[in-house]
C-alpha cells in the first residue's frame, strides 16, 4: 500500500474536520474560552453550534440572494416587498452588453458584504464594475468564512434597485427571531456606515415591545432613544412571517417611513464572535432561543 493511500484517511478527516477546527479556534480567539458546542449557553456559541451542525437545505436559501427572493414572496404571498431586480450575470463579461441604469447595487449571489454602490454621482466604469465581478466570482464565501449555508450556492452577479438613495433617514432595522417570534431589534442607518469617518455607525437595541435594551452589541456608539417606528407592527409580523420555519434567523428590513423593504435573511449574525456590552448579555440574548439537537 503507497503512502499516498495511507494517508487518504487523514486527508478525509481534515478536509471534514478542518472548518471545525477553525471555527472553535476563532471563537476561542475572539472571548478567551474554548466554546461548550455540544450544550451551548451564550448567543455566540449557538451561533457556533448552528455553523457546524445545522445542515437543512433551508439555509442555503436564506443565504442565496435569488433564492430568498422566490421564498420571501411565497410565505408573504406577495413579491411588493422586494426590491427591483435589474439583472443577473452568470460571469463578469456579461456585464455593460445590455444598458445599465445610473443608480443600482451590484453584489453577489454567493456572499454577504460584497458590494458596489453606483448613486448616480459617479458615471459607471463598466471595466471596474467587471473587475469587481470578476473577482467575486472567483472567490468561494465559504472558504472565507467557514460558514456552510454559502458552499454550495450559484455563483452569479445581482443589480438591484438601491433602495435609501433617496430616503437618506432611512434606517435597517434587524429582527432576531427566536422559533418564528422577535426578540430583540437592532436599528442603524445603513448610509451611515458608508458615510461616516474615524468612528462607527450609532446603533440601538430594542425589546420586540419598542422598550430599549441596555446592551450595546460590537463596537458601534449608542444613539439616542428613537421614537416607536411607525410600521413597526407590520414590520414584526413580516419577520415573524418570514422566520417560521426555523429556531433562529436574524430578519433584515429597510424601514423606509412610508414603505418596507426586505434586505436579507442572515443565518450567522456577526459570525458568533460579537462582542456584547456588558459581556453577560452574551447569554441573556440568547436566551430565548432553544437548540435543536443537530449533531452529525
Amino acid at each position: 500500500m503507497g503512502v499516498r493511500t495511507q494517508l487518504k484517511p487523514l486527508r478525509w478527516w481534515v478536509r471534514d474536520h478542518l472548518p471545525a477546527i477553525t471555527l472553535i479556534h476563532r471563537h476561542r480567539s475572539s472571548f478567551g474560552r474554548i466554546p461548550n458546542i455540544f450544550r451551548p449557553r451564550t448567543f455566540n456559541e449557538k451561533i457556533l453550534y448552528k455553523m457546524l451542525f445545522d445542515r437543512r437545505v433551508l439555509l442555503q436559501t436564506f443565504a442565496d440572494k435569488l433564492a430568498v427572493r422566490k421564498y420571501v414572496a411565497s410565505r408573504l404571498g406577495s413579491a411588493d416587498i422586494l426590491s427591483q431586480l435589474y439583472a443577473v450575470y452568470e460571469s463578469a463579461e456579461e456585464i455593460g452588453r445590455d444598458p445599465l441604469p445610473s443608480v443600482f447595487v451590484a453584489k453577489p449571489n454567493h456572499g454577504s458584504g460584497w458590494l458596489e454602490i453606483y448613486d448616480g454621482k459617479r458615471s459607471v466604469d463598466i471595466d471596474e464594475l467587471r473587475r469587481s465581478a470578476a473577482f467575486w466570482l472567483n472567490q468561494s464565501f465559504y472558504d472565507v468564512t467557514k460558514e456552510w449555508a454559502y458552499k454550495y450556492i450559484r455563483r452569479a452577479i445581482l443589480i438591484e434597485e438601491h433602495l435609501t438613495l433617496d430616503i437618506p433617514d432611512a434606517v435597517e432595522r434587524s429582527f432576531f427571531c427566536f422559533h418564528g417570534r422577535v426578540g430583540f431589534i437592532r436599528t442603524r442607518n445603513p448610509l451611515a456606515i458608508r458615510t461616516s469617518a474615524g468612528h462607527r455607525p450609532a446603533t440601538n437595541v430594542y425589546s420586540r415591545d419598542w422598550i430599549k435594551v441596555p446592551v450595546k452589541i460590537g463596537r458601534d456608539g449608542g444613539a439616542d432613544d428613537e421614537p416607536r417606528p411607525q410600521l413597526l407592527t407590520e414590520m414584526v409580523r413580516v419577520a415573524e412571517c418570514l422566520s417560521q420555519e426555523t429556531d433562529f434567523v436574524r430578519v433584515d428590513l429597510y424601514d423606509l417611513f412610508s414603505s418596507i423593504k426586505f434586505g436579507e435573511l442572515t443565518n450567522y449574525p456577526f459570525a458568533g464572535k460579537v462582542q456584547f456590552f456588558p459581556s453577560s448579555c452574551d447569554e441573556s440574548f440568547g436566551s430565548d432561543w432553544h437548540v435543536p439537537w443537530r449533531y452529525r
